[in-house]
C-alpha cells in the first residue's frame, strides 16, 4: 500500500472593500442537525445539459444557503480555485492537481481555510490561489500563511494566528477604552 504524501496550505482571504458581512443564516425549514434530515428540493434539475444525460442534474437541499447570502462558502472557494488552475495551467494543470485538491475547512468569520493537495503539485495550488482576484464578484486577495506536511501543523499555525489578532483586537480596545474614559473625564471637568 502507498501512502500519498499531502501539502496542506492555510489560507486567508482579503476583501478589498473589508465590509462586516453578516453572519451566514440557514433558510427556512433547515434542520438544526444539517445531516439527515434535509428535505430534498427537487425543482431545481439542470436541464441545460445538451446530451440529455440525467448526469447533468443538481439536488439542492434546504440545508444549502440561499444564492444571495454573502458570505463564502468551502464549495465556492474550491470552484474558484479550480477555474483558476484550469485558466492560469491549463488542462494539464486541473489534471495534476484535481485528484487530490479539496477545501477542508474555511471560516465566513474569520476567512481563513485549510485546503489539501498532493506534495507534486502544490506550488501549482499555490500559484493559483495568489491570481484569484474575485469570488463572486467581489474583489478580494488570496494569501497562503502556512505550507505543512500535516493538518495538525496547519491548524496550530491557524489557531496561533487567531491569537494574535485576537490580542490585537484587544489592545485596540482596550486603548480606545482608555481614550474614551479620558474624554468622558475631561468633559465632566470642564463642563
Amino acid at each position: 500500500m502507498v501512502r500519498m504524501k499531502n501539502r496542506w496550505l492555510l489560507f486567508e482571504v482579503i476583501f478589498e472593500d473589508d465590509k462586516i458581512l453578516p453572519l451566514p443564516k440557514p433558510e427556512k425549514g433547515s434542520t438544526s442537525g444539517g445531516k439527515k434530515n434535509d428535505k430534498i428540493d427537487t425543482d431545481h434539475f439542470n436541464d441545460n445539459d445538451p446530451s440529455g444525460n440525467d448526469a447533468g442534474f443538481t439536488i439542492i437541499t434546504s440545508r444549502q444557503f440561499s444564492s444571495s447570502s454573502t458570505y463564502l462558502t468551502t464549495r465556492e472557494i474550491n470552484h474558484a480555485l479550480r477555474d483558476s488552475v484550469c485558466h492560469n495551467f491549463g488542462d494539464v494543470g486541473i489534471g495534476w492537481v484535481i485528484g487530490s485538491l479539496s477545501v477542508k475547512y474555511f471560516s465566513p468569520f474569520t476567512n481563513h481555510g485549510i485546503l489539501r493537495v498532493s506534495r507534486e503539485y502544490y506550488h501549482i495550488v499555490w500559484g493559483a490561489l495568489s491570481f484569484i482576484n474575485e469570488v463572486r464578484g467581489r474583489s478580494c486577495l488570496f494569501r497562503v500563511i502556512h505550507l505543512s506536511g500535516t493538518i495538525k501543523k496547519c491548524q496550530l499555525a491557524a489557531i496561533e494566528l487567531d491569537r494574535e489578532q485576537i490580542l490585537t483586537r484587544r489592545t485596540m480596545a482596550e486603548s480606545r477604552g482608555t481614550l474614551i474614559r479620558r474624554v468622558l473625564l475631561h468633559r465632566l471637568i470642564f463642563d
